[in-house]
């Protein structure tokens, strides 16, 4: 799946649930840079790892980015895929896969523990690193 589709998506979806035009535009800023950077939505957490070492100045922007694609794979992960929408059914929350079982979620099974939990920004940085 493109970044810049599942992007569009996300935005949209942020302008459906009426959040504060402020907000739209922050997630859209912050996404920005990151479909630059990965054109093709990441399968594994390596090249958002990469992303987000990239990311230059103080500890709250850092943050901010973690928490906009935290967000946005949250939104991600609960995108029905082609198939289940071909049959007529709900994708499973949580796992979604393209042609030949690659996965849309973060898979790595030491990775996904920490995006569902609480961090201070340094260990956010930490984690990064």
């Amino acid at each position: 799946m493109q970044t810049r589709k599942a992007i569009d998506s996300f935005i949209l979806s942020r302008k459906a649930a009426n959040l504060k035009p402020i907000s739209v535009s922050f997630y859209s800023t912050k996404l920005e840079k990151f479909a630059r950077e990965c054109p093709t939505l990441p399968t594994k957490p390596e090249p958002i790892e990469a992303f987000l070492a990239l990311i230059q100045g103080p500890d709250e922007t850092k943050d901010a980015y973690w928490r906009t694609l935290r967000a946005f794979f949250d939104f991600v992960s609960e995108l029905p895929d082609d198939d289940s929408a071909k049959k007529g059914i709900g994708g499973c929350p949580g796992h979604k896969a393209l042609a030949g079982g690659i996965s849309l979620t973060l898979s790595n099974p030491k990775f996904l523990p920490i995006l569902g939990t609480p961090h201070s920004c340094r260990s956010v940085v930490i984690l990064t690193i």
